[in-house]
């Protein structure tokens, strides 16, 4: 998985703590956070200017706790940014590299999920104890899907790990649940506000007289408040009576700036529209070229600016109250076009230092609208890149309408993921926008998301008016750019071929670019790309490309670390691939845990419907009939009315159980519903495979005329000329019709089509085929009888454990094979038979007296007595019981050897003898009719003499050996008088 492009470091330095100025160790609130780190976290809240970033750094310092420090702000609200600043922050502090996944589209619809995987990973590279802090918590928005993946991860929290959110606000809703767990301790304002003791410390500590410490009562034990009087006002100062602390601060701290000359003030105010600056920043943005030395000396005097080390630059970080008093200060005394100006130029800059999202916060508040639209338009591809498409979807939300432009697009495909119906209008109107313009790029990205939407939405008809556009510019569409392009524009046509025009000429070219853009699990729109692909290559016969992807899906399912979302899509292809292919017990293991993640998951609940069809045909394909209907009777409860494709899909599939169920009358009814819903939901291979069942229905049903009808439907659907696997189904369903109605010649070219096609690809399975009763089986049997790719034949039979149909002859890959007659040969399909002293004569004793019973079972009772005649009737039949059970596992099955109403039997479906075929081959010509014509006794007659080769089992003289082989002998040679009778052709 290729990484997203890392951000430069923020120049804000918000990954590291502030640097102390004059503190001095409040060790009241020190023993209160002892104990508070008995809980998973803690909530600081109070008012600016509370002391509660330097409370809880002096804190860390005391006690030598290992501190990570992540400093939230505004540009946090975007959850892929969130994610990465704390990604670099354990990435800096681990001991060991931590290795995390790329942030994916799939993860915005499951964030507490997202972050409490990502909490495993870090406690698995850094173990306790250690605090992560954060800081100005407040600035992630209230209705932020971030803060219930906060509190939900408190849960993954050990011994000895705490986190500290440091906010100016009450704790939001999705925490609730957490205090009432007692997950998280709360230390409030009140708690913050400084003693008696502590004030005094607090004076001392700014070098002022002790006498002054009772003069500061009016700030309330405020912080804040008492650090400004301590710094500007003398002792005997009258001062207001605080209504609220933002007054009681601006009146301190506009008579400390007072004391200050003018050019520093103005410097401190332009600077304070920055949200952390270097030196060089602030001396570009207020003019001054000796800010520095003043920046330094508030941090050293505590006046509410931090000192950050970032990187190899030291950043000035001004407290968020002293920030707003001087921007408010500045606003008061210049006129709105200068404040204007200054916005303006801070944003500018801040976008050159690297602070893109801080930067557009200046401009957006200056309403600079076209610088704005500017650098959304340059970087929008960036964002997208870096899977920050909520934070570009909220920028471009604050551009007013007439501004917005091309970034329409942008919007509609932030959007596709969470929103596809805002998306799609979005879409629309950006295409017509770029159609206006002329700009042939444009269209297509617009017709590729709002293909990428409609899919998601289930409205696939839609899609033909972005089949036009294809059409109309598929020279432009057929030309490969770059990967950040491709990803784009390739998910989009691709499903749009596949969903719509699967016959579609660039379909091929669009798959092959689609195969080297699945590392982009991030890009939105993303979640179509792998199944459109798998769709592709199956159809088109690509068996190796669609098994290397595979066992590529496979590996990304093992990633613990993955979306419910992501490891659903991946499940959702592997399973129906897997089954199609005929891995039946790896598609049944990912669908058990496809459903597993169902019950487990909520952000996945929606999918219960679609999981529960996946496991129904790994079931058919089984031919698990009790666990098809269980998925059925799911799947019927949770299907929406409103999901055609869906329910097309149940249909079919309730179709193939009713036949694996020999009930054709349903297995017909729900195959013709198929079809109706496969054509309402526009998507060709939906009702083309439902045409092919509704056929092979009627087949069974020997509703002939309409499976021909229907299989001419089938022949003339445009997407059977492209679809090779269903050049597969077809030609089997229309061989079996074929059958059914006695068109032997019809049978053996259809046959010829579906097994050429068969070996060309690789196709061997088909939960279809293999659910009307021994269809394949005598299908297989007509193509081994008369050489039709009988490799290919052999190799479905094998794979697919088939039964051998009656008068099935030599050419069928029987499981065991016996010779008996003028001699003694056996052989095992899966390889040679075990030798060694288990297998003893009284083994090979019992198996000669069921082979030379030919088609005629052996009683039971009959065999104990001939094979153990000494012992009593409870030994003996239990010897005979140990001797059956060896016998099969030597033979390499259970079903080696039936047992039916006290007699047993070789099993025909699956051994064949020698002596059975002859006494078949017999007993066919010994009941023909007189009327018989002479060629066709003569045939019957060349069969036995084929089969003969000589006496039954020569050499074994026991009694009832040897009355099997006389009476054989008998009827064979009467068997070849009849051909000697008969006149020469």
């Amino acid at each position: 998985m290729v990484q997203r492009p890392s951000q430069p470091e923020s120049a804000t330095g918000k990954l590291v703590p502030p640097r102390l100025g004059r503190v001095f160790a409040r060790e009241r609130l020190f023993a209160e956070l002892d104990l508070a780190v008995e809980r998973p976290a803690l909530w600081l809240g109070a008012a600016p200017g509370a002391g509660k970033s330097t409370l809880i750094s002096s804190w860390l310092l005391t006690r030598q706790r290992r501190a990570l420090w992540l400093q939230v702000d505004a540009g946090d609200a975007d959850p892929a940014t969130f994610m990465q600043s704390l990604d670099t922050l354990f990435r800096r502090t681990t001991e060991t590299p931590l290795e995390l996944p790329a942030f994916r589209a799939d993860d915005l619809g499951d964030l507490p999920g997202l972050l409490r995987r990502r909490v495993r990973l870090y406690l698995a590279h850094l173990a306790p104890p250690w605090v992560l802090v954060f800081d100005n918590h407040q600035d992630l928005p209230a209705d932020s899907a971030l803060h219930a993946a906060l509190a939900q991860a408190l849960a993954e929290l050990p011994l000895g790990v705490h986190w500290v959110f440091i906010s100016r606000v009450a704790p939001p809703a999705p925490y609730a649940r957490a205090f009432a767990q007692q997950q998280i301790a709360l230390m409030d304002a009140q708690t913050l506000r400084f003693d008696d003791v502590e004030t005094l410390a607090l004076t001392c500590l700014h070098g002022r007289p002790a006498e002054m410490a009772a003069a500061l009562a009016s700030a309330r034990g405020w912080v804040g408040g008492m650090t400004l009087m301590l710094l500007g006002s003398p002792s005997n100062a009258t001062l207001p009576t605080p209504q609220a602390h933002e007054r009681l601060f601006d009146y301190f701290a506009e008579e400390v700036l007072a004391r200050m000359p003018a050019d520093e003030q103005r410097a401190l105010c332009a600077v304070a529209y920055l949200p952390g600056a270097t030196g060089a920043m602030a001396c570009a943005l207020s003019g001054q070229p000796h800010v520095d030395p003043l920046l330094e000396r508030l941090a050293a005097q505590s006046l509410f600016t931090d000192r950050r080390e970032a990187a190899s630059e030291t950043v000035y970080v001004f407290h968020d109250l002293f920030s707003l008093f001087l921007r408010r200060r500045y606003e008061r005394l210049h006129t709105p076009a200068e404040c204007r100006a200054l916005k303006q130029s801070a944003g500018l800059l801040l976008v050159a230092n690297g602070q893109l999202q801080a930067g557009l916060q200046r401009l957006i508040e200056a309403q600079c609208w076209p610088e704005v639209t500017t650098l959304l338009q340059e970087h929008a591809a960036a964002y997208v890149v870096e899977g920050r498409t909520e934070a570009l979807r909220r920028a471009i939300d604050s551009l007013p309408d007439e501004h917005l432009g091309a970034l329409r697009y942008w919007r509609g495909l932030c959007a596709l993921d969470t929103d596809p119906v805002a998306a799609l209008n979005d879409l629309e109107l950006a295409h017509a926008r770029s159609a206006a313009a002329h700009d042939v790029d444009g269209q297509l990205a617009a017709a590729a998301a709002a293909a990428t939407a409609l899919v998601g939405l289930g409205r696939i008809k839609a899609l033909d008016r972005w089949v036009a556009v294809l059409d109309t510019h598929a020279a432009r569409a057929a030309v490969v750019q770059a990967e950040e392009v491709e990803m784009r524009l390739v998910p989009g046509l691709l499903a749009t071929v596949v969903y719509r025009v699967p016959w579609h000429p660039l379909a091929e070219a669009l798959a092959e670019r689609a195969e080297r853009l699945l590392h982009w699990e991030f890009a939105p729109g993303q979640r179509l790309l792998l199944g459109s692909l798998a769709f592709h290559l199956l159809w088109r016969g690509h068996v190796s490309r669609l098994e290397r992807i595979v066992l590529r899906v496979d590996a990304l399912c093992a990633d613990e670390s993955a979306a419910p979302a992501t490891l659903m899509r991946w499940w959702s292809v592997a399973i129906l691939v897997k089954t199609l292919l005929g891995h039946h017990a790896s598609a049944l293991v990912d669908a058990e845990r496809a459903l597993a993640l169902v019950d487990a998951e909520p952000s996945v609940a929606g999918q219960r419907a679609a999981v529960e069809l996946q496991a129904m045909i790994v079931a058919l394909a089984r031919i698990d009939v009790q666990a098809a209907r269980r998925h059925l009777n799911n799947a019927a409860v949770a299907l929406h009315p409103d999901q055609a494709v869906e329910r097309a899909t149940l249909e079919h599939q309730r179709g193939i159980l009713a036949l694996l169920e020999d009930d054709r009358p349903t297995a017909l009814r729900m195959m013709r519903e198929s079809v109706a819903s496969g054509r309402k939901g526009g998507f060709p291979m939906r009702e083309h495979i439902a045409l092919i069942g509704n056929a092979l229905a009627a087949a069974s049903g020997d509703e002939h005329a309409e499976a021909t009808a229907l299989l001419d439907a089938v022949f003339a659907h445009p997407f059977h000329a492209e679809c090779r696997w269903h050049h597969w189904i077809a030609g089997a369903v229309a061989a079996y019709a074929a059958l059914r109605h006695g068109d032997d010649s019809a049978v053996l070219a259809h046959l010829r089509s579906a097994l050429g096609v068969a070996r060309a690809h690789g196709y061997r399975h088909g939960p279809m085929l293999f659910a009307c009763g021994d269809m394949m089986s005598r299908l297989m049997n007509l193509a081994l009888q008369h050489g039709i790719e009988a490799d290919v034949a052999r190799d479905i039979v094998l794979r697919n454990q088939l039964k051998a149909p009656p008068h099935a002859g030599p050419a069928w890959p029987w499981a065991i094979r016996i010779h008996a007659l003028g001699g003694w040969q056996i052989e095992r399909s899966d390889g040679p038979l075990a030798s060694g002293r288990k297998e003893s004569k009284r083994l090979i004793e019992l198996l000669h007296l069921l082979v030379s019973q030919g088609l005629t079972p052996l009683a039971q009772d009959q065999a104990a007595d001939t094979l153990w005649p000494d012992a009593d009737g409870d030994a003996a039949r239990n010897a005979l019981d140990n001797a059956v059970h060896r016998l099969r596992k030597w033979l390499g099955g259970e079903d080696r050897i039936v047992l039916r109403h006290g007699a047993m039997a070789l099993n025909r479906e699956r051994c064949w003898s020698d002596v059975q075929a002859l006494e078949a081959a017999l007993d066919r010509l010994e009941s023909g009719a007189p009327a018989d014509a002479a060629a066709q006794v003569q045939v019957q007659v060349q069969e036995v003499r084929q089969l003969w080769r000589g006496a039954l089992l020569p050499g074994d003289e026991r009694a009832e050996i040897v009355t099997r082989r006389n009476a054989l002998q008998r009827r064979v040679q009467v068997a070849l008088a009849i051909g000697q009778s008969l006149p020469d052709r």
